[in-house]
């Protein structure tokens, strides 16, 4: 994650240290710079902060669900008296996103239209706040007996041309270990120019054997620009 950019100022005496005034030159330095730090562009996605009814096996409005067919949906938190026992409170808003791996090697996934389309070569930053819930019991697809969905994740970033196309895999993120909000950047550059992307949940790479696990989103952003 990189540091804001900061601009501090230090009283001198001026004509002691300079022969001439450089208070216009100092004004003059920042209007040249300003360019530069205004270059990011922020995307306005659909829904970034997954805001929706609460409930299990629900896709947040305005995305769509990429998983197996098979299998259910992602999951809308918070829930009074969720069947899953995921009880962390959001990072903004009212809800958030959760995403499950299973031991029938499925895994969830949700993607959306972009508005406008990422630009091959370009850079760009996708930010959002993560963690792991310590409790997230359901069914096993293995035993059929109850499980503990709590093992670390990681999350996939994907770019196509339609609906859960994966043309490109744009992003791999470390696993998601914490269990409190925190902040995630992850920076890539399309080849192509795409019209959609995929968030998707995966097991620790390399992939030894599939298992239960979890991955709490929230608060995205997308920008074009990489500081």
């Amino acid at each position: 994650m990189q540091e804001a950019c900061h601009l501090y100022s230090v009283k001198t005496r001026s004509h002691q240290l300079f022969p001439f005034n450089m208070k216009p030159y100092f004004y003059l330095a920042i209007f040249l710079l300003l360019p530069s730090l205004t270059d990011a562009q922020i995307i306005p996605l659909t829904n970034p902060s997954f805001e929706d009814a609460p409930r299990h096996s629900h896709v947040p409005s305005g995305w769509y669900d990429c998983g197996f067919p098979q299998e259910s949906p992602p999951d809308v938190h918070l829930q009074p008296n969720s069947p899953f026992q995921v009880i962390k409170t959001s990072y903004d808003g009212g809800t958030y996103l959760g995403l499950v791996v299973r031991d029938n090697n499925t895994w969830e996934a949700i993607g959306q239209a972009l508005p406008e389309k990422l630009e091959a070569d370009s850079c760009y930053t996708l930010s959002m706040y993560t963690a792991r819930s310590e409790i997230y019991v359901s069914s096993s697809r293995v035993t059929e007996e109850q499980a503990n969905y709590n093992t670390p994740v990681l999350l996939r970033i994907y770019g196509g041309f339609f609906e859960c196309d994966k043309a490109e895999l744009l992003a791999t993120s470390d696993l998601i270990v914490h269990t409190h909000w925190k902040e995630l950047q992850l920076i890539f550059k399309p080849t192509d120019n795409y019209t959609h992307f995929i968030i998707e949940a995966f097991y620790k790479i390399p992939v030894i054997f599939p298992y239960n696990g979890n991955v709490l989103v929230d608060d995205l952003q997308l920008e074009k620009g990489c500081n």
